[in-house]
């Protein structure tokens, strides 16, 4: 059963959906308040990295928890509680990275402008900008949490693959 895992990916699922959500409603509006650009950059890395570690850490302890139970001969239950343990430590290795990344070097927005069009009738311009995240070392401390992550996925897969 482990209904507290159950409860960790719907959330992990949640925080994914909010992290797709801002993005869509920053894309339509195009407004983009200043001061809040760079609180934006790392709330929606954090929805991000911690949505990912509830949804796959969460299926993959759960997992684990089902291949242990049916790959021992006495079919001894796992509890529930050590489950949880194990994935607090994955949010804890997350909540180490992020703090260090934000602390270390943090995220701040940087406009870019793609394309301007005049119209020759109405003298006016459009002009469109991207607006992204950057900071320094951006590519280590994502090629830290990927690897870190892929260990998570990669462990699933090979939990999965005697059921296959």
């Amino acid at each position: 059963e482990w209904r507290i895992m159950t409860y960790v990916i719907v959330f992990g699922c949640i925080i994914l959906d909010t992290y797709v959500l801002i993005h869509i409603a920053d894309l339509q509006t195009g407004v983009h308040p200043e001061p809040l650009l760079g609180d934006l950059c790392k709330a929606t890395t954090g929805l991000l990295i911690f949505g990912f570690t509830l949804v796959y850490g969460g299926m993959t302890l759960k997992l684990w928890g089902i291949y242990k139970f049916f790959s021992q001969s006495k079919k001894k239950v796992i509890k529930e509680g050590w489950l949880v343990f194990i994935f607090f430590m994955l949010i804890v290795a997350d909540v180490i990275v992020v703090c260090i990344w934000f602390v270390m070097d943090p995220l701040y927005p940087v406009s870019r402008e793609l394309e301007s069009n005049l119209n020759d009738d109405t003298s006016v311009r459009t002009i469109t900008v991207m607006i992204g995240c950057e900071s320094v070392y951006k590519t280590y401390f994502l090629i830290a949490i990927f690897c870190y992550k892929a260990v998570v996925l990669l462990l699933g897969g090979f939990i999965v693959w005697p059921a296959l």
